[in-house]
């Protein structure tokens, strides 16, 4: 039975990995690009990477690529562990309204109820379970990276983690607000702050969430939507847990799709 709105969690779950591996293997944003994750996972088999291995996706299984749906039954399928992206949590909202009867608050575009209406009641309870971070050892695993307080913000802010602000009266950082502009471009305030640039945790964080070109190492914070669905590379990192050491593992993005980002940081708004 898929939660109602009332029931779904207002701050993160935290799963805590148990058990011996000897890899930890991250995936990033799939974004239904089901042939590619495919493609990916022949890698790591003809690489040996499989066998003994916890394998985490980071979220945003569903939305803009072509098989969500196989991608969320593929993972939901095998056991995989997962966290809750954004998408997910999109999905699983709408579904929850829906459930009351009437009008549906929320007025996704086409794109998005064609996606919603290929996933099973099954996909979508499995969904509105799914932890927000995995931890393990010395790593937690989230969707979109930690911020300051940690897992101590609501969950919708916490899967859209990106940017935060200084508050001079509580003297402490407070999450900071995205938008796009006229132009469809990710749009932030001038005062915001990127997480990784404030994280001080004792962890090394892996995450998903922001396209980019390539993974992004600063610190202790790993980010691995290498943008896949845009064209670009879909990523595994692989953590060896007898030898404190990583691998990257990378496969072409959706060939259907080839747009060349030309935007690897966010627009600063004009306002104050």
């Amino acid at each position: 039975i898929i939660a109602t709105m009332d029931d779904l969690p207002k701050y993160p779950v935290v799963y805590n990995l148990q058990g011996y591996y000897d890899r930890i293997i991250a995936i990033g944003d799939v974004h239904g690009c089901y042939a590619q994750l495919l493609e990916l996972f022949d890698s790591l088999n003809k690489l040996s990477l499989i066998e003994n291995s916890a394998i985490i996706f980071l979220g945003d299984l569903v939305d803009k690529g072509p098989d969500s749906d196989k991608v969320v039954q593929f993972v939901r399928n095998n056991n995989f562990f997962c966290v809750e992206g954004n998408h997910e949590e999109r999905h699983v909202r709408y579904a929850s309204h829906a459930l009351k009867g009437g009008t549906n608050p929320m007025k996704p575009n086409e794109e998005f109820l064609l996606t919603h209406s290929k996933l099973t009641l099954k996909d979508l309870e499995w969904m509105s379970k799914l932890p927000h971070a995995i931890c393990f050892d010395d790593w937690i695993f989230t969707h979109a990276g930690l911020g300051p307080s940690g897992f101590n913000m609501p969950t919708k802010s916490f899967i859209r983690t990106r940017f935060f602000e200084y508050d001079e009266i509580k003297k402490t950082y407070v999450f900071s607000r995205t938008w796009k502009d006229k132009d469809g471009i990710w749009t932030h305030s001038k005062n915001a702050i990127h997480w990784t640039e404030i994280y001080k945790g004792q962890k090394w964080v892996v995450y998903g969430h922001e396209p980019l070109l390539d993974v992004k190492i600063k610190d202790l914070t790993f980010g691995i939507d290498t943008s896949a669905v845009y064209g670009r590379m879909l990523t595994a990192m692989i953590l060896d847990c007898n030898k404190d050491s990583y691998q990257i593992v990378q496969v072409p993005g959706l060939k259907e799709n080839p747009v060349i980002l030309n935007q690897t940081e966010y627009k600063v708004a004009n306002e104050a």
